[in-house]
């Protein structure tokens, strides 16, 4: 999903469609025009999916209050791999 625009409203119907996921391991939002405000139920949605292991979120203008809705995040689900700037990505690809 990468360099698509999908908007605040967009991105909450995702968060809503991925709450009762079961397949999706991986999901790539990088460049999408995610914003703060688009971060608004990333917690209480992806805290209840068990399926998802990585997300990238890099290039969004996500902002301080979304930086920390993302580490409350990764708080609720020990196991998901969050991305959201390119120094954490520059781990991938040293593995």
């Amino acid at each position: 999903m990468c360099i698509n625009n999908l908007g605040p409203e967009g991105v909450m119907e995702m968060w809503n469609a991925l709450e009762h996921n079961t397949t999706v391991e991986e999901l790539y939002l990088d460049i999408t025009g995610i914003t703060e405000r688009g971060t608004e139920n990333i917690v209480s949605c992806l805290s209840r999916n068990t399926s998802l292991m990585t997300l990238t979120i890099v290039g969004n203008d996500i902002g301080e209050v979304g930086r920390r809705r993302l580490r409350e995040l990764e708080q609720c689900r020990p196991g998901l791999r969050i991305i959201a700037n390119f120094v954490d990505d520059l781990g991938l690809l040293q593995a």
